[in-house]
């Protein structure tokens, strides 16, 4: 079914469950649903099979160190925003947990002056949410934080700090795309609604122009479609494109780069073949350069994430499924999207990737999760060398509390 409801649904429906479990029986749909009120009601339950978990949702670098992004559930209430500083050799400089009402993070963007904003979602209620915007100097401490959009399935999925200081981020309200900019202290804000469901990802052209990469007929039981949308910074389209062709895919990524953008998703020419990783070279314009596939027919091949290298390349950070298990991979592609290598990573112990980022040597830093730790699910960080070798690996979280 196309035009279904954004991914915020999967909180939704997560909430149904907990209801289930606090009434002692399976989910159900229709005239015997939960209502309101019991959503209401296990919104105020406290469900210790929630506890423990925890996960880096985003990653970025600079000089100052590697800032991981993360979400953690200690009790089994709500999630919440927690931000690790490492070091490049992976020592922990400092970290900090913020306050649920400042929502969970689910993306992140440094600026010049090594200021970090990260946009998500707040939670208001057993079926609402808003969007959250939280700005922290280079220490770590809240300088602004701003909830933003209607409540309801409201969120931001991806943001971008401009070379001002200036902020975008985007999301879902209202079951469309939904674009905000900001000055740099999260006031004076301009909001635009966007063609399709939901903005997965940001970049900035050389132009000024954001360019933004739209999920456009979501379905639930196969690919949708992904557009790459060029949008001014008055909130004017410039252009846009529909992508993959051929077939079907939804969007995972996007690169800016000189001339264009790079576009990376997960797809397939028809329904029975397996996913795999379509690459997407559009130029500023709208006209694509080249297009570009990974993939096989013995394994399932998702991309999860991707960044800018120092060279013009860029690093894809994702998956290959054989028989149901999942191996985290990267791929290392040169400008024109050819493969320089591929490597797998994990130690079986239900590794998933969620963010990539560059190193001033080439080097990169993936995140994501690992069952390996003291808690259910832990935060997982890997620090790979420009040739892809692991330079070192580590799990931070905390037990059920």
């Amino acid at each position: 079914m196309s035009n279904a409801p954004t991914r915020m649904l999967g909180k939704l429906a997560m909430v149904a469950i907990v209801v289930a479990v606090a009434y002692g029986g399976p989910a159900v749909t229709g005239p015997l649903s939960a209502t309101r009120d019991d959503l209401e009601q296990a919104y105020r339950v406290h469900d210790p099979n929630l506890a423990g978990h925890q996960r880096a949702e985003a990653v970025a670098v600079g000089p100052e160190g590697i800032t991981v992004l993360a979400s953690a559930n200690p009790k089994g209430e709500t999630d919440h925003t927690w931000l690790l500083r490492l070091g490049l050799d992976g020592a922990v400089a400092w970290q900090r947990h913020y306050e649920p009402a400042y929502g969970t993070g689910r993306a992140l963007s440094r600026q010049r002056d090594g200021a970090l904003v990260i946009a998500g979602d707040v939670r208001r209620g057993a079926m609402a949410y808003q969007g959250a915007v939280l700005r922290v100097d280079a220490t770590g401490a809240v300088a602004e934080a701003v909830a933003l959009g209607p409540r309801a399935a409201t969120g931001f999925y991806a943001v971008q700090a401009r070379g001002d200081g200036s902020v975008v981020a985007g999301g879902t309200a209202q079951w469309k795309g939904w674009l905000v900019s900001t000055d740099p202290a999260l006031s004076h804000r301009r909001e635009a609604a966007i063609d399709g469901d939901e903005i997965n990802s940001l970049g900035v052209l050389t132009s000024g122009d954001i360019v933004a990469l739209v999920s456009v007929e979501k379905s639930t039981s196969g690919f949708g479609m992904a557009e790459l949308s060029a949008i001014a910074p008055d909130g004017a389209a410039r252009w846009h494109t529909r992508l993959p062709s051929p077939g079907r895919g939804d969007p995972v990524a996007v690169v800016a780069r000189a001339g264009g953008a790079m576009a990376i998703g997960n797809g397939a020419l028809a329904d029975r073949d397996p996913a795999q990783i379509w690459i997407a070279q559009v130029a500023d314009g709208g006209k694509v350069a080249w297009q570009r596939s990974l993939g096989d027919a013995k394994a399932a091949w998702r991309a999860r994430a991707a960044a800018a290298l120092p060279d013009g390349g860029v690093a894809i950070a994702g998956e290959i499924a054989i028989a149901g298990v999942r191996t985290p991979q990267v791929w290392r592609l040169s400008g024109d999207g050819t493969v320089r290598w591929q490597h797998g990573y994990g130690d079986r112990h239900g590794e998933m990737v969620t963010g990539i980022a560059a190193t001033s040597d080439g080097g990169m830093v993936m995140v994501g999760s690992t069952q390996q730790g003291r808690g259910k699910t832990n935060v997982w960080v890997v620090r790979l060398d420009p040739n892809g070798g692991m330079v070192w690996q580590h799990a931070f979280g905390a037990a059920a509390e």
